[in-house]
């Protein structure tokens, strides 16, 4: 017996998926970001003084190169919406590489949940250049994807997939740490 008469040799039919959406998945690839997310809310009587974000930006890896096949020098810039105050924060420039480690902790003090879960937090990668604007290589904006914000239609609260589940997963277990890779988006609008 050589176990060949157990073999199934039936015809069978697998879905594939479609080559464009492959390829078109493939072209938008930006790289990925890999963060730490801490919320501390505040304790006893300060309610209303709110808490404080901590989001620690690790690294990036696969990074596209820029211009001419030019390996970027990547900084990392943090927003949370709604910005009322202008605060953006970055961190340094890190010199000729696709792979950044930046291990730059970002603080935001005073946030209260309600505004955590009408807000975002917007992580983007640029490349640094001297004489011209910075080039965008990506970025993800993370929050609860309602699309509203206090009741109003804005662009920041756009989250999908692993974007939802990072900020969720913040709000429902705070004073842990949580660790996430997450995929660059090619663009936010």
């Amino acid at each position: 017996m050589t176990g060949c008469e157990t073999w199934d040799t039936s015809p069978r039919v697998y879905s594939l998926s479609s080559p464009v959406s492959s390829k078109s998945a493939f072209l938008s690839y930006k790289g990925d970001v890999f963060v730490r997310l801490k919320y501390c809310p505040p304790e006893g009587a300060h309610q209303e003084m709110g808490g404080v974000l901590y989001c620690l930006v690790k690294a990036a890896s696969n990074l596209c190169s820029v211009g001419s096949g030019r390996i970027p020098d990547p900084f990392c810039k943090t927003v949370l919406w709604p910005n009322q105050t202008g605060d953006k924060q970055k961190t340094a420039i890190i010199k000729k590489t696709s792979n950044p480690e930046w291990n730059h902790l970002f603080k935001h003090e005073g946030v209260t949940e309600k505004e955590l879960r009408e807000g975002s937090l917007e992580l983007t990668i640029w490349h640094h250049e001297l004489m011209t604007s910075n080039v965008f290589l990506g970025g993800v904006r993370l929050n609860v994807g309602t699309g509203y914000s206090y009741g109003h239609a804005v662009h920041f609260m756009d989250g999908t997939g692993p974007e939802v589940e990072c900020w969720q997963t913040l709000l429902d277990m705070p004073n842990k740490w949580r660790e996430w890779a997450l995929s660059l988006r090619p663009g936010m609008d």
